[in-house]
């Protein structure tokens, strides 16, 4: 009887990519309050207040992509003597706004911000096509671990068989962020906001069959 035919050697590699990607959308946080001695005189302020940052969403349609209700709460105001006597009340609103042009951020946190009662958090910068940026950058990293595959068999003079095994590393998606505001100098009346580059990486790792090498292509 003939023995089963050897196994072929395996080779294991890694490929990596890495693409810096300009953002395309911001996401800023815009949230009111108001504080009355009243509940109801707290509510008809906050309602007022957050009619303001709607009539201002209104007037920037053309960069805002959409928006939603994020939060609303209230709360009885208490004496600092610690006696737990009501002096007032608190009410709060939060607004998550997506802006997609994001040339325009600075000026929306600008006007934002200085209607009453109104403070602004963010900008969180984001790409509306993350996926399909990855999926490309995958497709790179996928090409780097063959042709890494490819030279290792080469180096053994064989050459690859059969993928055995495909991948994701995990933890190597990326996807950070980088990003700065600051304010213009004072001549600028204005507000500088730097859009930060997103990092997008991806890792794979592939196992190939490779058929038998030809050791004296090392020497031997």
């Amino acid at each position: 009887m003939t023995g089963l035919p050897a196994p072929l050697p395996r080779v294991v590699v890694q490929g990596q990519a890495e693409r810096s990607v300009p953002p395309d959308t911001a996401v800023v946080t815009v949230t009111v309050g108001a504080r009355e001695r009243g509940r109801e005189q707290a509510m008809a302020e906050l309602a007022e207040r957050q009619q303001a940052v709607l009539d201002l969403l209104t007037a920037r349609a053309d960069v805002v992509g959409e928006h939603a209700t994020e939060s609303v709460w209230v709360s009885p105001a208490h004496a600092e003597d610690g006696s737990g006597r009501v002096v007032g009340h608190l009410a709060q609103l939060s607004t998550r706004v997506r802006l997609d042009d994001v040339d325009a951020v600075g000026a929306f946190l600008l006007t934002a911000g200085a209607l009453a009662g109104v403070s602004v958090h963010g900008p969180q910068w984001q790409l509306r096509a993350a996926e399909e940026v990855h999926a490309e950058v995958r497709e790179l990293a996928v090409l780097d671990a063959v042709a890494r595959a490819r030279a290792h068999a080469r180096t053994m003079g064989t050459e690859l068989a059969d993928l055995v095994e495909l991948r994701d590393v995990p933890g190597a998606r990326g996807g950070a962020e980088r990003w700065a505001v600051q304010a213009a100098p004072a001549s600028g009346g204005g507000l500088d906001v730097e859009p930060g580059s997103q990092q997008v990486r991806a890792q794979v790792e592939m196992t190939f069959t490779v058929q038998q090498p030809d050791l004296t292509a090392l020497g031997r």
